[in-house]
């Protein structure tokens, strides 16, 4: 199917009437009709069982989404994963692989081409936990299984695998944009229609939590009468910056004398621009956007290199998921003027958790 070159994501949380017009508004209307459809099938046959679903011999929590990503679940996963590895458990995720520059169909993700989102959660756990990609989750998991024996597995953007079964089907929310403009894709962001909401175990609004999107989305529940489906919060905080070249865990300052460059390859860029902007009062001398998952190369970073060039005070501020490409590519002299904003959620995990953790012996004496 072709799709006509329009950027989608610019109108997806906006009124389609008002930026989609004349032969690309009928086009789009019709593969929203024929997605929408699919989507009500292929549902439907897993209601009937006429596709199956399958389980593993350990816990599944599903990390997912309605929408098409920016919704943090990497920094989500890393979370969930350093928790339940803080409490003893050998824990496995399974990730799809996007921006993998390979067609495996299992492997661990232990270098930036199996996937930048892999990757950089393979980085954040301890050795003991380990992450796979494959394009079947429920190959991925039985593998996982085979070579690694883990305790737990974490499906890292499962809400739609629905072959694996899951014990937990977390749903995250954007919590500033919410669903956009409620529609489907293309015309909107939506993977599933919202009605898919009553398939989520526990939903959390994430990043920037605005209280109309939050009053929004308690209403949908209330109408679909999904109101028992509990709902948190789940805002993101800054750690700071952090020099590409630190190993510490301490942030360090970044002086607002000199400029900066910033540069991401996410979903959502303009929340790292904001985020970066509350910690740095200085000048901001330009952001390069590019395409999440973006697979970079010299051609790419060359306008990157020379405003660099052009401004020797100048430092480059990136995230760390493009950190993990970048530095492959990035020539070493620049890697000193670069830093990281690192992120994490806020939020108390062990109510959620608590019931997959080991169960602790009580000593008879």
């Amino acid at each position: 199917m072709l799709i006509p070159k329009i950027k989608i994501n610019s109108f997806h949380y906006d009124d389609p009437e008002k930026t989609i017009s004349g032969a690309n508004a009928i086009w789009f209307r019709v593969a929203e009709t024929l997605y929408r459809q699919a989507i009500k099938w292929w549902l439907k046959f897993y209601k009937l069982n006429w596709l199956k679903t399958h389980r593993l011999p350990v816990p599944v929590i599903s990390i997912g989404n309605l929408t098409t990503g920016g919704t943090g679940k990497t920094p989500i996963v890393i979370a969930m994963a350093q928790f339940l590895e803080a409490h003893g458990m050998k824990v496995a995720v399974l990730s799809r692989g996007y921006g993998s520059q390979t067609d495996v169909t299992f492997h661990e993700a232990d270098k930036p081409q199996y996937g930048d989102e892999p990757y950089l959660i393979q980085q954040s756990l301890k050795k003991r936990s380990k992450v796979y990609i494959g394009k079947d989750r429920v190959y991925t998991g039985q593998m996982a299984m085979t070579v690694f024996r883990p305790d737990i597995i974490l499906l890292d953007d499962g809400f739609q695998h629905l072959r694996l079964h899951r014990d937990l089907d977390i749903l995250l929310v954007d919590g500033s944009r919410g669903f956009g403009n409620g529609h489907l894709l293309p015309v909107g962001p939506l993977r599933e229609p919202i009605s898919s909401l009553q398939r989520a175990s526990h939903i959390l609004l994430t990043k920037d939590i605005a209280p109309e999107t939050q009053e929004t989305l308690q209403n949908t529940l209330n109408h679909l009468k999904l109101d028992h489906i509990p709902v948190s919060t789940c805002p993101f905080e800054s750690l700071g910056f952090f020099s590409a070249l630190s190993r510490t865990d301490q942030p360090e300052a970044l002086s607002g004398e000199s400029p900066i460059i910033l540069l991401s390859g996410i979903a959502q860029p303009a929340d790292f621009e904001a985020m970066v902007k509350r910690h740095y009062e200085g000048d901001i001398l330009a952001h390069f956007k590019f395409t999440d998952h973006q697979i970079y190369d010299d051609s790419l970073l060359e306008p990157v290199i020379q405003r660099l060039k052009e401004d020797p005070t100048a430092d480059l501020v990136t995230t760390e998921k493009d950190w993990v490409k970048l530095k492959e590519i990035l020539p070493r002299r620049y890697h000193p003027r670069v830093w990281l904003l690192k992120i994490k959620p806020i939020f108390d995990w062990e109510p959620l958790l608590t019931p997959f953790l080991p169960v602790k012996k009580v000593k008879r004496g």
